[in-house]
């Protein structure tokens, strides 16, 4: 590890001059990966910086249909009696949403549900 620091250490000042520090020490804090940020551009980007770069977003094209399976029936039972669910088995209920977020929004609903909550 230290050899490797020694040699970005020995690339850097030649392109940037005093941010050789950076690579050198060992202890970096937030001011040195900020530095560190700027420089990547400057010195060269990695591989894997370059095909993040070419990367794009994959869209999920709705209706999107959400099925939940739960370990006890009673979860399910009660997601039932909701009018967007239905049941599928005495352990698993169905969601259909016109996109990713309301699917999104439907399994944060589920998660943070507690029949037990009072106000």
């Amino acid at each position: 590890m230290a050899r490797r620091r020694e040699r970005a250490g020995a690339a850097i000042p030649d392109v940037v001059g005093d941010a050789s520090r950076v690579a050198t020490t060992t202890g970096l804090t937030a001011a040195d990966m900020t530095l560190a940020w700027r420089i990547t551009p400057i010195v060269g980007l990695s591989a894997p910086d370059v095909r993040r770069a070419s990367m794009r977003p994959w869209a999920v094209r709705g209706p999107i249909t959400l099925e939940l399976s739960f370990k006890h029936y009673r979860a399910a039972e009660i997601l039932a009696y909701l009018p967007i669910v239905t049941r599928v088995t005495s352990h698993t209920i169905r969601f259909v949403g016109k996109d990713m977020l309301e699917v999104s929004r439907f399994i944060e609903f589920v998660q943070t549900y507690q029949p037990d909550l009072s106000p």
